[in-house]
Protein backbone atom coordinates (compact mmCIF):
# COMPACT_ATOMS: atom_id res chain seq x y z
CA UNK A 1 0.00 0.00 0.00
CA UNK A 2 1.71 3.35 -0.81
CA UNK A 3 2.06 5.52 2.18
CA UNK A 4 0.32 8.63 0.28
CA UNK A 5 -2.02 9.27 -2.11
CA UNK A 6 -3.52 12.28 -4.71
CA UNK A 7 -6.47 13.78 -3.99
CA UNK A 8 -8.50 17.22 -3.65
CA UNK A 9 -6.64 19.69 -1.10
CA UNK A 10 -8.92 22.20 0.30
CA UNK A 11 -5.73 24.82 -0.66
CA UNK A 12 -7.17 24.47 -4.20
CA UNK A 13 -7.03 21.71 -6.63
CA UNK A 14 -5.09 18.61 -5.43
CA UNK A 15 -2.38 17.29 -3.35
CA UNK A 16 -0.32 14.41 -1.72
CA UNK A 17 -2.41 13.18 1.46
CA UNK A 18 -0.83 10.39 3.50
CA UNK A 19 -2.55 6.58 4.01
CA UNK A 20 -0.81 6.13 7.08
CA UNK A 21 1.36 7.71 10.32
CA UNK A 22 4.96 8.78 8.89
CA UNK A 23 7.64 9.12 11.28
CA UNK A 24 10.12 12.00 10.71
CA UNK A 25 13.03 11.14 8.66
CA UNK A 26 12.00 8.87 6.64
CA UNK A 27 10.53 7.90 3.40
CA UNK A 28 6.85 9.35 2.09
CA UNK A 29 7.53 8.78 -1.66
CA UNK A 30 10.16 7.51 -4.17
CA UNK A 31 10.10 7.71 -7.70
CA UNK A 32 12.59 5.47 -9.08
CA UNK A 33 12.48 7.38 -12.95
CA UNK A 34 10.68 10.49 -12.81
CA UNK A 35 8.80 11.56 -16.44
CA UNK A 36 11.78 13.69 -17.06
CA UNK A 37 14.71 14.63 -15.69
CA UNK A 38 17.58 16.85 -17.75
CA UNK A 39 20.87 18.98 -17.36
CA UNK A 40 20.24 22.34 -17.84
CA UNK A 41 22.34 24.20 -20.30
CA UNK A 42 24.76 25.31 -17.84
CA UNK A 43 25.40 21.25 -16.82
CA UNK A 44 24.64 19.42 -20.09
CA UNK A 45 28.73 19.07 -20.54
CA UNK A 46 29.36 17.81 -16.92
CA UNK A 47 26.02 15.55 -16.58
CA UNK A 48 25.38 11.79 -17.47
CA UNK A 49 21.82 12.63 -19.43
CA UNK A 50 20.33 9.27 -17.90
CA UNK A 51 21.31 8.49 -14.93
CA UNK A 52 22.25 12.49 -14.14
CA UNK A 53 25.88 11.67 -12.76
CA UNK A 54 27.56 14.91 -12.28
CA UNK A 55 31.05 14.92 -13.12
CA UNK A 56 32.05 19.06 -12.77
CA UNK A 57 35.17 20.55 -13.45
CA UNK A 58 35.89 21.59 -10.23
CA UNK A 59 35.92 18.87 -7.52
CA UNK A 60 32.86 18.86 -5.39
CA UNK A 61 31.69 16.96 -1.85
CA UNK A 62 30.44 13.91 -4.09
CA UNK A 63 32.81 13.87 -7.03
CA UNK A 64 36.09 14.14 -4.57
CA UNK A 65 34.82 10.93 -2.55
CA UNK A 66 33.28 8.72 -5.10
CA UNK A 67 34.10 6.93 -8.14
CA UNK A 68 34.68 9.41 -11.46
CA UNK A 69 33.32 8.77 -14.99
CA UNK A 70 34.41 10.03 -17.96
CA UNK A 71 31.61 11.22 -19.62
CA UNK A 72 31.22 10.70 -23.80
CA UNK A 73 29.12 12.72 -25.53
CA UNK A 74 26.40 11.16 -28.20
CA UNK A 75 27.97 10.96 -31.66
CA UNK A 76 24.97 11.47 -32.87
CA UNK A 77 23.98 15.23 -31.80
CA UNK A 78 27.13 15.89 -29.98
CA UNK A 79 24.82 17.30 -27.33
CA UNK A 80 24.13 15.23 -24.60
CA UNK A 81 26.51 13.10 -22.91
CA UNK A 82 26.68 10.13 -21.28
CA UNK A 83 28.79 7.91 -18.02
CA UNK A 84 28.81 4.76 -20.52
CA UNK A 85 26.93 2.45 -23.06
CA UNK A 86 24.61 1.66 -20.98
CA UNK A 87 23.55 4.84 -20.04
CA UNK A 88 23.03 5.97 -23.44
CA UNK A 89 21.44 2.96 -24.73
CA UNK A 90 18.40 3.31 -22.06
CA UNK A 91 18.30 7.04 -22.80
CA UNK A 92 18.25 6.62 -26.30
CA UNK A 93 15.28 3.58 -26.33
CA UNK A 94 13.22 5.85 -24.44
CA UNK A 95 13.44 9.41 -26.05
CA UNK A 96 16.55 10.50 -27.35
CA UNK A 97 16.08 8.89 -30.76
CA UNK A 98 13.32 11.53 -31.06
CA UNK A 99 15.37 14.13 -30.61
CA UNK A 100 18.67 13.35 -31.81
CA UNK A 101 18.49 13.69 -35.23
CA UNK A 102 16.84 17.64 -34.21
CA UNK A 103 19.49 18.56 -32.19
CA UNK A 104 22.73 17.96 -34.70
CA UNK A 105 20.67 20.04 -37.17
CA UNK A 106 20.92 23.05 -33.88
CA UNK A 107 23.95 24.97 -33.25
CA UNK A 108 23.40 24.70 -29.65
CA UNK A 109 20.90 22.96 -26.97
CA UNK A 110 17.56 24.30 -26.74
CA UNK A 111 16.21 26.07 -23.63
CA UNK A 112 15.66 23.57 -20.85
CA UNK A 113 12.00 23.88 -20.87
CA UNK A 114 11.72 23.43 -24.44
CA UNK A 115 13.08 20.42 -23.88
CA UNK A 116 11.45 19.04 -21.30
CA UNK A 117 8.09 20.18 -23.18
CA UNK A 118 9.45 17.94 -26.09
CA UNK A 119 10.23 14.78 -24.25
CA UNK A 120 6.72 14.68 -22.95
CA UNK A 121 5.71 14.60 -26.31
CA UNK A 122 8.23 12.34 -27.39
CA UNK A 123 6.68 10.15 -24.78
CA UNK A 124 3.04 10.53 -25.61
CA UNK A 125 2.38 11.71 -21.86
CA UNK A 126 1.33 15.09 -22.74
CA UNK A 127 -2.67 13.96 -22.09
CA UNK A 128 -2.11 12.74 -18.32
CA UNK A 129 0.17 15.59 -17.87
CA UNK A 130 -2.51 18.33 -19.25
CA UNK A 131 -5.23 16.07 -17.08
CA UNK A 132 -3.19 16.36 -13.71
CA UNK A 133 -1.43 19.37 -14.14
CA UNK A 134 -2.75 23.35 -13.75
CA UNK A 135 -0.94 25.44 -16.51
CA UNK A 136 -2.49 28.50 -16.34
CA UNK A 137 -3.24 29.35 -19.26
CA UNK A 138 -4.75 32.73 -18.73
CA UNK A 139 -2.52 34.04 -16.35
CA UNK A 140 -0.09 33.65 -18.35
CA UNK A 141 -1.34 36.00 -20.97
CA UNK A 142 -2.82 38.62 -19.14
CA UNK A 143 -0.55 39.31 -16.06
CA UNK A 144 2.33 41.72 -16.38
CA UNK A 145 0.58 43.41 -19.12
CA UNK A 146 1.27 40.09 -21.07
CA UNK A 147 4.46 40.14 -21.93
CA UNK A 148 5.60 36.34 -20.22
CA UNK A 149 2.72 35.09 -22.69
CA UNK A 150 5.27 36.59 -25.82
CA UNK A 151 8.15 34.25 -24.49
CA UNK A 152 5.21 31.74 -24.08
CA UNK A 153 4.34 31.61 -27.86
CA UNK A 154 7.62 31.72 -28.96
CA UNK A 155 8.88 28.55 -27.06
CA UNK A 156 5.31 26.73 -27.51
CA UNK A 157 5.95 27.09 -31.22
CA UNK A 158 9.33 26.24 -31.10
CA UNK A 159 8.65 22.78 -29.00
CA UNK A 160 5.55 21.75 -31.59
CA UNK A 161 7.91 22.36 -33.99
CA UNK A 162 10.72 20.35 -33.20
CA UNK A 163 8.72 17.32 -32.05
CA UNK A 164 6.85 17.23 -34.81
CA UNK A 165 4.13 16.21 -32.58
CA UNK A 166 0.49 16.09 -34.15
CA UNK A 167 -0.72 17.39 -31.47
CA UNK A 168 -2.12 21.33 -32.31
CA UNK A 169 0.17 24.16 -31.70
CA UNK A 170 -2.12 25.97 -29.13
CA UNK A 171 -2.50 22.15 -27.32
CA UNK A 172 1.82 22.29 -27.30
CA UNK A 173 2.11 25.84 -26.12
CA UNK A 174 -0.38 24.56 -22.70
CA UNK A 175 1.33 21.74 -22.02
CA UNK A 176 4.95 24.61 -22.43
CA UNK A 177 2.99 26.35 -19.54
CA UNK A 178 2.26 23.37 -17.15
CA UNK A 179 6.16 22.84 -17.81
CA UNK A 180 6.84 26.35 -16.79
CA UNK A 181 4.81 25.76 -13.60
CA UNK A 182 5.67 22.43 -12.23
CA UNK A 183 8.89 21.66 -13.10
CA UNK A 184 11.39 21.73 -10.11
CA UNK A 185 14.78 22.38 -9.87
CA UNK A 186 17.23 18.91 -10.41
CA UNK A 187 19.86 19.18 -7.77
CA UNK A 188 22.61 16.43 -6.33
CA UNK A 189 22.45 15.02 -2.96
CA UNK A 190 24.27 18.04 -2.23
CA UNK A 191 22.04 20.29 -3.11
CA UNK A 192 24.08 21.74 -6.30
CA UNK A 193 21.48 22.52 -8.97
CA UNK A 194 22.38 20.83 -12.41
CA UNK A 195 18.66 20.77 -14.05
CA UNK A 196 15.27 20.38 -14.19
CA UNK A 197 12.66 17.55 -13.20
CA UNK A 198 8.89 17.28 -13.79
CA UNK A 199 6.66 14.29 -13.10
CA UNK A 200 2.79 14.44 -12.61
CA UNK A 201 2.75 13.30 -9.42
CA UNK A 202 5.20 15.68 -7.48
CA UNK A 203 3.26 18.41 -9.02
CA UNK A 204 0.39 18.15 -7.25
CA UNK A 205 2.05 18.46 -3.60
CA UNK A 206 1.47 21.89 -2.27
CA UNK A 207 3.78 24.31 -0.78
CA UNK A 208 4.31 25.71 2.55
CA UNK A 209 6.97 27.97 3.82
CA UNK A 210 7.08 25.66 7.02
CA UNK A 211 6.87 21.99 4.82
CA UNK A 212 6.44 18.83 6.59
CA UNK A 213 8.55 17.48 4.27
CA UNK A 214 11.59 18.05 1.81
CA UNK A 215 12.28 16.81 -1.94
CA UNK A 216 15.59 15.12 -2.76
CA UNK A 217 17.70 13.60 -5.48
CA UNK A 218 19.75 10.41 -5.50
CA UNK A 219 21.04 10.63 -9.45
CA UNK A 220 17.00 10.20 -10.84
CA UNK A 221 15.88 9.06 -8.17
CA UNK A 222 13.20 11.47 -6.43
CA UNK A 223 12.66 11.21 -3.13
CA UNK A 224 9.83 12.82 -0.85
CA UNK A 225 11.08 12.47 3.00
CA UNK A 226 9.50 13.63 6.44
CA UNK A 227 11.00 16.62 8.08
CA UNK A 228 8.15 16.06 11.06
CA UNK A 229 6.37 13.25 11.72
CA UNK A 230 3.09 13.49 9.88
CA UNK A 231 -0.20 11.63 10.99
CA UNK A 232 -2.39 9.76 8.59
CA UNK A 233 -4.71 11.39 6.54
CA UNK A 234 -2.69 14.65 6.50
CA UNK A 235 -1.59 16.86 3.48
CA UNK A 236 2.12 16.48 2.34
CA UNK A 237 4.02 19.94 1.68
CA UNK A 238 7.27 21.01 0.94
CA UNK A 239 8.63 24.43 0.23
CA UNK A 240 8.62 25.54 -4.13
CA UNK A 241 11.46 28.07 -3.55
CA UNK A 242 14.05 28.61 -0.59
CA UNK A 243 12.08 29.01 2.22
CA UNK A 244 15.05 30.85 3.82
CA UNK A 245 14.61 34.43 2.15
CA UNK A 246 12.64 36.88 3.23
CA UNK A 247 8.74 36.89 3.01
CA UNK A 248 8.40 39.64 0.69
CA UNK A 249 10.84 37.70 -1.56
CA UNK A 250 9.19 34.49 -0.85
CA UNK A 251 5.59 36.03 -1.82
CA UNK A 252 7.06 37.76 -5.30
CA UNK A 253 8.82 34.80 -6.56
CA UNK A 254 5.33 32.58 -5.69
CA UNK A 255 3.20 34.91 -7.07
CA UNK A 256 5.33 35.51 -10.36
CA UNK A 257 6.24 31.91 -10.91
CA UNK A 258 3.38 29.88 -9.50
CA UNK A 259 0.27 32.39 -9.98
CA UNK A 260 -0.78 32.22 -6.20
CA UNK A 261 -0.25 34.59 -2.90
CA UNK A 262 1.26 31.90 0.11
CA UNK A 263 -1.21 32.03 3.55
CA UNK A 264 0.79 29.74 5.66
CA UNK A 265 1.48 30.67 9.19
CA UNK A 266 4.98 32.34 8.36
CA UNK A 267 3.28 34.53 5.72
CA UNK A 268 0.46 36.25 7.56
CA UNK A 269 1.96 35.61 11.12
CA UNK A 270 4.42 37.61 13.30
CA UNK A 271 7.36 38.87 11.85
CA UNK A 272 10.56 36.66 13.05
CA UNK A 273 14.39 37.39 13.03
CA UNK A 274 14.27 35.53 8.97
CA UNK A 275 11.81 37.81 8.27
CA UNK A 276 11.62 41.74 10.15
CA UNK A 277 14.19 43.84 10.97
CA UNK A 278 15.39 44.63 14.50
CA UNK A 279 14.41 47.38 17.21
CA UNK A 280 16.16 48.57 19.94
CA UNK A 281 14.34 47.39 22.41
CA UNK A 282 14.92 43.41 20.71
CA UNK A 283 11.37 43.16 19.26
CA UNK A 284 11.31 42.92 15.74
CA UNK A 285 9.11 44.80 13.06
CA UNK A 286 7.96 43.29 9.71
CA UNK A 287 8.81 45.50 6.74
CA UNK A 288 6.08 46.86 4.55
CA UNK A 289 4.89 50.32 2.53
CA UNK A 290 3.81 51.71 5.66
CA UNK A 291 6.08 52.54 8.86
CA UNK A 292 7.42 49.09 10.32
CA UNK A 293 6.55 48.90 14.48
CA UNK A 294 8.04 46.75 16.61
CA UNK A 295 6.13 43.63 17.87
CA UNK A 296 7.51 44.60 21.10
CA UNK A 297 7.35 47.97 21.79
CA UNK A 298 4.95 49.15 18.94
CA UNK A 299 7.34 51.81 17.85
CA UNK A 300 8.18 52.64 14.62
CA UNK A 301 12.05 51.38 13.53
CA UNK A 302 13.99 54.62 12.14
CA UNK A 303 15.68 55.09 8.71
CA UNK A 304 13.80 51.67 7.11
CA UNK A 305 14.14 53.38 3.87
CA UNK A 306 18.40 53.30 4.45
CA UNK A 307 17.98 49.63 4.91
CA UNK A 308 15.98 48.99 2.34
CA UNK A 309 18.84 50.45 0.23
CA UNK A 310 21.26 47.85 1.77
CA UNK A 311 19.20 45.50 1.14
CA UNK A 312 19.07 45.69 -2.61
CA UNK A 313 22.65 46.13 -2.47
CA UNK A 314 23.21 42.94 -0.80
CA UNK A 315 20.75 40.64 -3.52
CA UNK A 316 22.87 42.47 -6.43
CA UNK A 317 26.27 41.29 -4.81
CA UNK A 318 24.67 38.27 -4.70
CA UNK A 319 23.97 38.30 -8.28
CA UNK A 320 27.25 39.80 -9.61
CA UNK A 321 29.41 36.72 -8.13
CA UNK A 322 32.02 39.38 -7.17
CA UNK A 323 33.75 38.68 -4.09
CA UNK A 324 34.66 42.26 -3.64
CA UNK A 325 30.75 43.23 -3.74
CA UNK A 326 29.93 39.82 -1.70
CA UNK A 327 32.67 40.93 1.51
CA UNK A 328 31.36 44.69 1.11
CA UNK A 329 27.81 43.77 1.61
CA UNK A 330 28.39 41.37 4.22
CA UNK A 331 30.07 44.27 6.56
CA UNK A 332 27.53 46.53 5.78
CA UNK A 333 24.57 43.97 6.63
CA UNK A 334 27.02 42.81 10.08
CA UNK A 335 26.89 46.49 11.22
CA UNK A 336 23.23 47.40 10.61
CA UNK A 337 21.66 47.75 14.01
CA UNK A 338 19.07 46.43 12.34
CA UNK A 339 19.66 43.44 10.13
CA UNK A 340 18.86 39.79 12.08
CA UNK A 341 21.76 37.32 11.67
CA UNK A 342 19.40 35.30 10.24
CA UNK A 343 17.84 37.42 7.49
CA UNK A 344 18.76 37.02 3.92
CA UNK A 345 21.12 37.42 1.81
CA UNK A 346 23.21 37.22 4.77
CA UNK A 347 23.79 33.78 4.95
CA UNK A 348 23.77 33.43 1.19
CA UNK A 349 26.55 36.01 0.86
CA UNK A 350 29.28 33.68 3.48
CA UNK A 351 28.20 30.56 0.95
CA UNK A 352 28.87 32.11 -1.86
CA UNK A 353 32.40 33.66 -0.47
CA UNK A 354 33.00 29.44 0.49
CA UNK A 355 31.80 27.75 -2.62
CA UNK A 356 32.76 30.85 -5.23
CA UNK A 357 36.10 32.63 -3.77
CA UNK A 358 38.03 30.55 -0.78
CA UNK A 359 37.53 26.84 -1.54
CA UNK A 360 38.21 27.16 -5.17
CA UNK A 361 41.48 29.43 -4.58
CA UNK A 362 42.16 27.03 -1.55
CA UNK A 363 42.19 29.53 1.12
CA UNK A 364 40.91 27.10 3.78
CA UNK A 365 41.19 29.26 6.96
CA UNK A 366 38.99 31.98 5.64
CA UNK A 367 36.19 28.99 3.90
CA UNK A 368 36.11 27.35 7.03
CA UNK A 369 35.31 30.57 9.12
CA UNK A 370 32.44 31.69 6.89
CA UNK A 371 31.06 27.88 7.19
CA UNK A 372 31.43 28.07 10.51
CA UNK A 373 29.38 30.60 11.03
CA UNK A 374 26.81 29.30 8.69
CA UNK A 375 26.64 25.51 10.47
CA UNK A 376 26.69 27.13 13.89
CA UNK A 377 24.60 30.39 13.73
CA UNK A 378 22.00 29.65 10.96
CA UNK A 379 21.76 26.46 10.04
CA UNK A 380 19.63 25.60 13.15
CA UNK A 381 17.54 28.49 12.55
CA UNK A 382 16.96 27.76 9.11
CA UNK A 383 16.60 23.89 9.78
CA UNK A 384 15.81 23.23 13.11
CA UNK A 385 15.82 19.42 12.76
CA UNK A 386 19.67 17.67 13.08
CA UNK A 387 18.41 15.25 10.50
CA UNK A 388 17.75 17.98 7.83
CA UNK A 389 19.42 16.86 4.74
CA UNK A 390 21.00 20.59 3.79
CA UNK A 391 22.28 20.47 7.59
CA UNK A 392 23.95 17.37 7.27
CA UNK A 393 25.67 18.28 4.49
CA UNK A 394 26.87 21.34 6.14
CA UNK A 395 28.43 19.17 8.60
CA UNK A 396 30.01 17.32 6.01
CA UNK A 397 31.20 20.10 4.27
CA UNK A 398 32.78 21.35 7.52
CA UNK A 399 34.86 18.28 8.71
CA UNK A 400 36.32 18.51 5.08
CA UNK A 401 37.32 22.13 5.97
CA UNK A 402 38.79 21.19 9.54
CA UNK A 403 40.67 18.60 8.10
CA UNK A 404 42.35 20.83 5.54
CA UNK A 405 44.13 23.01 8.04
CA UNK A 406 46.99 20.43 9.55
CA UNK A 407 48.87 22.97 11.71
CA UNK A 408 45.67 22.25 14.17
CA UNK A 409 44.88 19.04 15.50
CA UNK A 410 41.13 19.26 14.94
CA UNK A 411 40.91 15.85 15.21
CA UNK A 412 38.02 15.33 17.92
CA UNK A 413 35.54 17.97 16.08
CA UNK A 414 36.22 16.14 12.41
CA UNK A 415 35.56 13.12 14.26
CA UNK A 416 32.48 14.25 15.91
CA UNK A 417 31.28 15.80 12.78
CA UNK A 418 31.89 12.83 10.73
CA UNK A 419 29.77 10.34 13.51
CA UNK A 420 27.30 13.02 13.71
CA UNK A 421 26.63 12.75 9.98
CA UNK A 422 26.94 8.85 9.95
CA UNK A 423 24.24 9.20 12.45
CA UNK A 424 21.50 11.66 10.61
CA UNK A 425 22.34 10.12 7.14
CA UNK A 426 19.91 7.92 7.28
CA UNK A 427 17.02 10.14 8.05
CA UNK A 428 18.25 12.84 6.15
CA UNK A 429 18.72 11.37 2.62
CA UNK A 430 18.23 7.25 3.00
CA UNK A 431 20.77 4.64 3.49
CA UNK A 432 21.44 3.75 -0.07
CA UNK A 433 22.40 6.81 -1.84
CA UNK A 434 25.72 7.85 -3.08
CA UNK A 435 26.22 10.50 0.00
CA UNK A 436 25.32 7.95 2.38
CA UNK A 437 28.38 6.10 0.67
CA UNK A 438 30.92 9.21 0.85
CA UNK A 439 30.14 10.20 4.61
CA UNK A 440 30.92 6.08 5.52
CA UNK A 441 33.70 5.66 3.22
CA UNK A 442 35.07 9.26 4.99
CA UNK A 443 34.49 8.11 8.40
CA UNK A 444 35.90 4.69 8.39
CA UNK A 445 39.15 6.14 6.31
CA UNK A 446 39.13 8.86 9.36
CA UNK A 447 39.18 6.07 11.83
CA UNK A 448 41.47 4.14 9.90
CA UNK A 449 44.24 7.34 10.49
CA UNK A 450 43.36 7.57 14.12
CA UNK A 451 44.28 4.23 14.88
CA UNK A 452 47.60 4.11 13.30
CA UNK A 453 48.63 7.11 15.89
CA UNK A 454 51.08 5.95 18.80
CA UNK A 455 48.55 7.82 21.00
CA UNK A 456 45.32 6.51 21.63
CA UNK A 457 42.30 8.13 21.65
CA UNK A 458 39.42 7.05 23.68
CA UNK A 459 36.72 8.67 22.31
CA UNK A 460 37.37 7.00 18.45
CA UNK A 461 35.43 3.98 19.58
CA UNK A 462 32.86 6.34 21.92
CA UNK A 463 29.42 6.40 21.32
CA UNK A 464 28.06 9.72 19.58
CA UNK A 465 26.84 10.82 22.69
CA UNK A 466 30.10 10.46 24.82
CA UNK A 467 32.60 12.16 22.33
CA UNK A 468 31.60 15.47 23.09
CA UNK A 469 30.98 17.16 19.79
CA UNK A 470 28.95 20.04 21.59
CA UNK A 471 31.50 20.99 24.37
CA UNK A 472 34.10 21.07 21.47
CA UNK A 473 32.48 22.95 18.93
CA UNK A 474 31.75 25.83 22.14
CA UNK A 475 35.53 25.77 22.37
CA UNK A 476 36.39 26.77 19.10
CA UNK A 477 32.70 29.31 18.54
CA UNK A 478 35.22 32.11 19.31
CA UNK A 479 36.43 31.72 15.74
CA UNK A 480 32.84 32.49 14.91
CA UNK A 481 32.59 35.64 16.91
CA UNK A 482 35.95 37.02 16.05
CA UNK A 483 34.97 36.49 12.11
CA UNK A 484 31.94 38.96 13.36
CA UNK A 485 33.70 41.40 15.18
CA UNK A 486 36.12 42.09 11.75
CA UNK A 487 33.50 41.98 9.47
CA UNK A 488 31.94 45.15 11.58
CA UNK A 489 34.85 46.86 11.92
Amino acid sequence: MPKATRRHSSRGGHGLFTTTAIPAGTQILSIPKPLVTIPDDAHLQSTCSNCLHHAPDTPSVLTTYSSPRKLSACLGCKIVKYCGKECQTEDWKRVHKHECKTFAKLPRALPGSVRVTMRVLMQNAEGGVLAQCEDHVEKFRTEAGGKRWEGVFVMGKGAHGYSRTRRGEGEVRRLYCAVLVNSMTLVTETFDPIGIAFDPLTASINHDCIPNAVMLFNGRILQIRALEDIPANAEVLISYIDNTVPRERRQLELSEKYFFTCTCSRCTGPAGPMDGLLCACGGVGMPSREAVLCNRCARALPATADVEILEQTAWSALDSDKSEAMISALRHLHKSPMWPLPRQPLAALHLALVQGEYIPSGNWERALLHHLLIYLRLDPVFYPQRFHPMRVVHGFTLANLFLQIPRVDYGKVVWGLLCECAAQVERSHGGGGVFAGVVARKREEMRRDLEKEEQPRGWVAARLEDIGLEAEMGKIVGMVEGLIKELKR
